[in-house]
């Protein structure tokens, strides 16, 4: 789990940010609700942060996120995809599975929670937009 609450130390660039990471991707529309979500999921985890179990179950989320992301946006990114279509795939590819192999849980995570850790890990270098 901590290798997802730290910056990426592999990452070489500096260090720039969710917010920074969104404006470079035109995305400035999306920043304050992306930094909400970003910040009620970091509470989140830090509510669960002594149970093990509830810290392995993120740790599992956020590696399918990562690994989605770079499989199916990525590739987008790079072609210069359009933003709806980049936002659809993040839907499609992205977000439902994760929520869809959660179903009902008890950590009570659902799509804006999904969304939240998505970009927690945008801001922690793990995921770029550009």
């Amino acid at each position: 789990m901590k290798h997802y609450q730290a910056t990426n130390p592999n990452v070489p660039t500096e260090f720039l940010g969710l917010e920074k990471k969104l404006e470079l991707a035109s995305r400035q529309s999306e920043v304050m609700s992306a930094m909400e979500k970003k910040e009620r999921f970091a509470k989140r985890l830090a509510m669960y942060e002594f149970y093990e179990s509830a810290q392995c179950i993120y740790a599992f989320l956020m590696g399918e996120i990562e690994v989605k992301f770079e499989q199916h946006i990525t590739p987008l990114i790079k072609a210069g995809a359009e933003k709806q279509v980049i936002d659809s795939a993040i839907e499609e590819k992205v977000l439902d599975p994760v929520v869809k192999q959660l179903e009902e849980n008890v950590l009570g995570l659902h799509k804006p929670e999904i969304k939240g850790m998505l970009f927690f890990i945008t801001g922690n270098c793990h995921v770029r937009w550009d």
